[in-house]
Order: structure tokens, then sequence, then C-alpha cells
């Protein structure tokens, strides 16, 4: 590491203390406590030493839904998964599902201040807009056809609040999931109806003239129909001042009032018996302070939205013998229209003119599923399934405002189909064999197989042992093959093809006193014809091309514990070498990619239950830009968080980049830039009632 945290050193202190006040023996954890992650209750080990995985997943270990497409425990998942809890996310003050994942082993964010974007194991290729993680919402995917966006700032359809539970599924899941499932599945888990039993508000207000606030309603009647419908306002002024060093010849290099937001968005299900609907909406829109793709510097207006919504009916039902039926239908829509200041010259018009050019994205589209589970002879779980995605329209399209002039207009076709198997064979009582594979056809890139293995072995009833196989794809979005852009200067390339991945895993999770639990996760990752936005001197501009193959390899080592008093805590560190293979020049580190990663949480009572501080410290090592390279960086967040001082009231106070560490965050090169530096110390003070 390039530097030593002293947050971290004071909380492994912390936490050591308490494994002596607590001790061996001590209660086993309470139910519904945070970070899950695969942790089996060993208070008493001699009396789970004869217990089989299936019997040890009955007691209060986490569980997953996303691994294998059905309830299991975090054990017997054929994946290293990590559990954020609808808790963890009040006591950390979690404002989105990025900052959720910001706190994940081997999992880190940046922005260019429009977006933020997840890396994972030292990926996170500038430009790239998430399309190697798989985002679901109760199991339905959420990344769109034209960009592959994994929503997960504001404009993310779905209020944090409204969260039960993260599951995060690392390395390939395209043996079930197909396109989009390269690095790591993300499944939301909704909270339900009856959990709510009524109504319930809340508001916050935060830096830069931030508001936001939420009423939501939630019951089971007495006839078995569960409802729960939610609504979230979200503005935010933003800085009134940014200072850009590469514009200085213009205003100073400050961009004045071009950096607010905002994202009303909204959710609602419905269900009853064996049937469900569920739908959701955001609208966001986010002013653009950096003048990316050649905008005009502080110059209005420059903004990005981003509308999301689908709607879905889902039937699951249980019939005898362990049969088990599930189907659903998805309608889905996304809208993403971009405005903003160029040169005429830059268009190809006219010159000495300053235009305002609009890009409009526009994608509906319907998804359907079908799946059958059913298990033989006790020891055999069989799951089979056929889906579907079939395009209703996707167009881009470029246009000058005033006078208006079509500068360009695509419209994209691409329907695609899967039938995917995965067999679980519990060859002991504690070992699991897990198998699957998945076929895909693509109208535009024709057919690809993705297998998936994993042997799961618990040789002590504290310990589990996965060793893992996988291999996953993701074909080409609209935006990358079919797309040629004049305001961007970006040209399309129907030559692409999907990118592939290969992925190698041997996990140990081990449990230590009855309250902590240790995990080892060795990795190795080998990617070929990665898909990434280049500039072609030939072309005089950007597009997208199969370049040379990536590799990965590193290990997260985490520690994790967690009291029958409300204390919790983790500290984990990634170390993750990524580098590209290029013809010319050889192996290179990849841009973006820190070696070292370290975090630390601590969640300690300071009254009864009531009332919680929390602290939360992440280090990134040095990382690559386009042309040199941004300095490591720690920041530490702290949240105070009480509920039930008043009936019915939560309360909370968070304080972000607690130290105002100054760091930078490399940006994709459509950007005059190479990296940007990201805010300071901020605050938010949030207050919930429950009627």
């Amino acid at each position: 590491m390039e530097r030593l945290s002293y947050w971290a050193m004071l909380g492994l202190l912390t936490l050591g203390g308490n494994i002596q006040a607590e001790g061996p023996g001590a209660e086993p954890p309470e139910e519904g406590s945070a970070r899950e992650e695969a942790q089996a209750p060993v208070s008493t080990a001699k009396a789970l030493a004869n217990l089989s995985l299936e019997d040890l997943a009955s007691l209060e270990v986490g569980t997953v839904y996303g691994a294998s497409k059905h309830e299991q425990s975090t054990l017997e998942a054929p994946a290293s998964v990590t559990i954020v809890t609808g808790d963890d996310i009040k006591r950390f003050g979690y404002r989105t599902l990025a900052d959720v994942l910001q706190s994940v082993r081997g999992f880190y964010i940046t922005s260019d201040r429009v977006y933020t974007y997840i890396g994972v194991r030292g990926v996170n290729r500038p430009g790239d807009f998430g399309g190697r993680i798989l985002i679901t919402i109760n199991g339905h995917r959420i990344n769109d056809p034209i960009f592959d966006q994994a929503f997960n700032g504001t404009e993310f359809p779905l209020d944090v609040d409204l969260i039960e539970r993260v599951e995060v599924i690392r390395g390939p899941g395209s043996s079930l999931y197909g396109n989009n499932a390269f690095f790591a599945v993300i499944n939301v888990v909704t909270r339900n109806g009856r959990e709510l039993k009524g109504a319930e508000v809340s508001g916050a207000y935060a830096s830069y003239n931030t508001y936001s606030g939420r009423v939501s309603y939630g019951n089971r009647f007495t006839n078995g129909v569960e409802v729960l419908f939610s609504g979230t306002w979200f503005q935010s002024d933003g800085h009134d001042r940014l200072y850009f060093p590469e514009f200085k010849a213009i205003n100073g290099g400050v961009a004045e009032h071009l950096d607010g937001s905002r994202a009303p968005s909204a959710w609602g299900s419905v269900s009853y018996g064996d049937f469900s609907i569920e739908g959701g909406y955001v609208a966001r829109r986010k002013d653009i302070p950096d003048a990316p793709y050649g905008l005009l510097f502080n110059t209005g207006p420059a903004w990005q939205e981003d509308d999301r919504g689908f709607v879905g009916l889902k039937l699951e039902h249980r019939f005898e013998e362990d049969w088990t039926v599930c189907a659903r239908l998805y309608y889905d829509y996304y809208r993403s229209p971009m405005l903003g200041p160029y040169d005429s010259a830059s268009l190809g018009l006219p010159p000495g003119q300053t235009v305002l050019e609009k890009y409009f994205g526009y994608a509906d589209w319907l998804n359907g599923e079908a799946q059958v589970s059913k298990r033989f002879l006790e020891k055999h779980l069989v799951t089979v399934g056929a889906d579907f995605h079939y395009d209703l329209d996707v167009e881009q399209e470029d246009y000058v405002l005033d006078p208006h002039q079509v500068l360009d207009d695509v419209r994209t076709h691409d329907d695609s189909f899967g039938l995917y198997a995965q067999e679980e064979y519990s060859i002991r009582t504690n070992v699991i064999l897990n198998v699957g594979g998945r076929f895909d056809y693509f109208e535009q890139f024709g057919s690809t197989e993705n297998p998936r293995a994993a042997l799961i072995y618990s040789p002590f009833s504290a310990t589990t042992l996965k060793a893992i196989y996988g291999q996953a794809f993701r074909a080409p979005n609209a935006s990358e093959f079919d797309y040629y852009s004049v305001a961007g200067s970006q040209f399309a390339n129907p030559n692409l093809k999907p990118e592939q991945i290969r992925s190698y895993e041997l996990l140990w999770e081990q449990g230590l006193w009855g309250h902590w639990r240790w995990t080892t996760d060795l990795f190795y990752e080998d990617m070929n014809d990665l898909i990434t936005q280049v500039y072609d001197n030939t072309l005089q501009g950007y597009i997208f091309r199969n370049t040379d193959d990536v590799d990965t390899r590193g290990v997260e080592l985490e520690l994790e514990g967690r009291w029958k008093s409300g204390l919790r805590g983790y500290v984990n560190y990634t170390y993750a070498d990524a580098y590209q293979e290029s013809g010319g020049s050889g192996r290179e580190p990849l841009e973006n990619s820190p070696k070292h990663m370290a975090k630390l949480g601590i969640s300690a009572p300071l009254w009864r239950q009531n009332v919680f501080a929390s602290l939360e410290t992440q280090v990134l090592s040095r990382r690559r830009t386009e042309n040199g390279s941004v300095p490591g960086y720690e920041t530490v967040n702290f949240t105070l968080f009480s509920h039930e001082l008043v009936r019915g009231l939560e309360a909370s106070l968070s304080l972000y980049n607690l130290l105002d560490e100054r760091y930078r965050d490399p940006v994709s090169p459509n950007f005059t830039q190479t990296s940007i530096e990201e805010d300071g110390r901020t605050f938010r003070f949030k207050l919930t009632y429950r009627f």
C-alpha cells in the first residue's frame, strides 16, 4: 500500500479489544444483523459438527436469491457473496446504491460529475457505462440496450430506503443471466408491504442546498393482498463554482451554476397469492459542468437526463413434491436526452455561431422468462429456464434545435433469446457440486455458450471451501456498434464482437470464536476482445474496438465481526494486478486500476439499541490515467443514527469525506480532462417517521 490508514489501525484495535471482551463461547449474533456474508452460526461448534450444508442453511445465516435464481444459504451459493442489509444502509448513511457498493470488498466507484461508475477487482474502463456488471431488482435486469448502463446513482430507479438487502454475487453469471453478467451480478431485493404496516415519511437536507423527501405506504390486508407504494423527490443545486484548470483560458477555468440535479422517482408493488405486479420509474436530470464531448465550457444549458421505468407481472407457484414454476413478463422503457452548446463549425455548420445540439436516445423493449425447478432423489436440485429480449424500438438521434437540423438518426434492433440449466448435486452432507450452462443467440452477433461449475466443501462446521470456474460474455450495445455522431466525433463499428471472460476462484471462509468470520478469496480472470473506446487518427474521431486481451489476478482478504450488543465491524484488503497484453508494447497496467484497496467499517451502540455511531474508511492506491496518473487517497465517513428515541422516529447525521481529502478520478477519453476532482467534506441530516 502507498499509505497505511490510521483509521484502519484504530479499527483493528477497537475490534480486537472486543474479542477479549466477548471471547469464545459468547452468544451468537442476533437475527438480521449486517454483513451476513456466508456466515454460519458457530457458537457451539460441537452441536453443528454433524450438520449438512442444507441444515446449516436453515439456521440464521445469510440467504441469497441471485446466485442460483432461488433462495439458498450463502454457504451453498456457487459464488463469493456479500449481503448488505437495509440496516447497514441506515447505520452507515448510504445515500445511493453506489455508496453501498463502495463499502464492499473488491469494489470501487468513480465519478465524472454526471455519472458514477462501478469498478471491481481493478477493472473500471474509462468510457464504459458499467455494462460488465448486471444490476437487477428482484431478479429483473435494469441495464438498458443503448449503453448497458449499470445505474447506481440518483438515476437508479429505487430509493435506497426501500431496499431490504443488496446481494453482491462476484464472478461470471452468464450461465444463468446471459448478457452483462461479466464481473458480477448485483441483485437488489425490495422491502415488502407487511414490513411497513402503514405509512412512512422521510426528509433530508444536505450540502449544496440538497433536499430529498419520500412518502411510502405498505400493508398486507386480511384478504391476502399486499401492497407497497412509494414516491421520492430529490433536488440539489450542486456547486456554485467548480474549477477545471484545463479550461483556464475561459472564465479562469471556473464553471458557474452548472452542477445541479433532480431525480423524482416512484415504486409500486401489488401481490396476491401466486401473482405479483411491480414497477418503478425515475426521471433524473443532471447539469454537466465539465464540458465533455466537445461542449463549450461554462455555457448553458448543458444537461443529461435519464428516464428509466418498467412494469412487470410475475407468477410463482410451488407444487407438491418440490416442483416450483416461475414465469415473468416485463415492459421496460429508457429515455436519455442530452442538451448542450457547441461551436457551429464543430458540427459542420457555418462557423461563428453557438448552437444547441440535442442527443436523444430512446428504447423500449419486452423481457420474458419461464423457469422450472425440481428436486430429485433428495440430492439433486435441477433448474431449467428460457428467456427472451425483444426490442420494440431503439433509436439514437442528434439534431440542432435552432434552426432545426437532423445530424444523425440511427435505429437498432437486436433481439435475443437464451436457454439455461443448472444442477445442484449434494454428493455428501457436506459436499455440493453445482454445474450449469447457458446458450444465447443474438440477432446481430450470433450464438454463445457459457458454463459455470463450483465445488463446495465444508470439512468442519465453521469452514467452507469453494472452487469456482465460470465463463461470461458481453455483447456490444447499440451505442458501441451502431451509433455515428457528428457532435461527439464518434464512429460506428458494426464489426464488433462480444467480449469473453474465463474466471477461476478459490474461496475459504472460516468462522472464528463465535463472532468473527475470515474470508480469503484468490481469483484469476482472463478476458478476451474487451471493447474499448479509442481515438482513431485516420478517422479523426472516437470508435469502439475489440482491444487486446486483459487479465486480472489477485486476492481479497476480509475479517468481519458482529455481536448481540449491536457492535459490528469489518476490515478488508484487495490486491488486484490488472493488465492488458498489447502486441506492440507488451504488458501494460490498466487505466483507472488501483492495485491496492483497503476498507474498514465499525458500527457501535452508544446508548442501548437506540443510538449508534458508525465509521467507514476507504483507501485506494495510485491509478493510471490516459497520460499520467492520479495519486492514492483515503476517505472517512461518519454517521450518527438513532431510532425509537421517539416512537416511530429515526434520525441520522452523516459526514462524508470527513477529513476533506482532495482526490481525483480518471475519466473517459471524451473529456478534455484526464481526471476530475471529487467533492470534499459534505453532510446530510435525515429524519424518517413511521405512522
